[in-house]
């Protein structure tokens, strides 16, 4: 079965604790176990809290975010209207510390099995996308 949901939050913390927990559902929903829906959660909160760092520089609190189940994989994209600078791409490493971007690119990109940052064709915000191979809980 494939299907879509679509989510547009304005982005504070209490809304980035119920998306993640949307998020979750629904990764349940595609049937993916307890183990792999709670990295999709984690995921998506790293994703959600990066957009809530952009928004606070500049005011811009849409965010659209955009579940996705083919079947097999379940894909995530979270869209924020934030005009500053690309985020940067993962680090192939965990970064220090003390990097100012934290953890959370590098976490996302590991958790799941594909991860990519865009920018809007638009100039309207940057959106990261990221995807999981469903393994069916038993």
């Amino acid at each position: 079965m494939t299907w879509s949901v679509s989510l547009e939050l304005e982005i504070e913390p209490e809304s980035i604790r119920a998306a993640r927990r949307l998020v979750r559902a629904a990764a349940e929903l595609a049937g993916a176990p307890a183990d792999e829906a709670g990295e999709i959660e984690i995921a998506a909160g790293e994703g959600l809290a990066h957009a809530y760092r952009r928004a606070c520089h500049t005011g811009a609190r849409p965010v659209q975010v955009q579940m996705e189940f083919d079947g097999v994989d379940f894909s995530i994209t979270i869209h924020d209207q934030d005009v500053g600078p690309a985020p940067p791409a993962p680090p192939a490493t965990p970064p220090p510390r003390t990097d100012p971007q934290g953890l959370g690119l590098y976490v996302m990109s590991r958790m799941m099995d594909a991860f990519e940052v865009l920018m809007d064709a638009h100039g309207r915000g940057a959106a990261v996308r990221m995807v999981k191979r469903v393994h069916a809980a038993p």
